[in-house]
């Protein structure tokens, strides 16, 4: 049970990586990422972007690398939490603010 609790990135024991399967510093970090993309995305004063260009824009002001799966799973959750709206135009994804 110790071993399966041991946070790999902090060698602490971490309770939540038990009970949710996720660590809570791997939690936090990801709500840090998701923060990040939203001010982004307030800051451009665009309604709408594609999400290559919004991927591009994130890799760079970003210290961390972030997978495109990674990516697309925090803009999931910008969908679901109303910020955002998804659109395929043709073969792009297009992401829109709802204002």
């Amino acid at each position: 049970m110790q071993t399966a609790a041991i946070d790999p990135s902090t060698g602490r024991i971490d309770l939540d990586l038990v009970t949710t399967g996720i660590s809570a510093r791997s939690r936090s970090l990801r709500t840090d990422k998701r923060k990040a993309l939203k001010d982004m995305l307030q800051a451009m004063n665009k309604t709408s972007i594609t999400r290559m260009e919004a991927l591009t824009s994130f890799r760079k002001q970003s210290y961390e690398q972030i997978s495109d799966q990674d990516f697309d799973s925090l803009i999931q959750e910008l969908v679901d939490s109303q910020y955002l709206t998804k659109l395929m135009q043709g073969k792009t994804i297009v992401l829109k603010k709802i204002v």
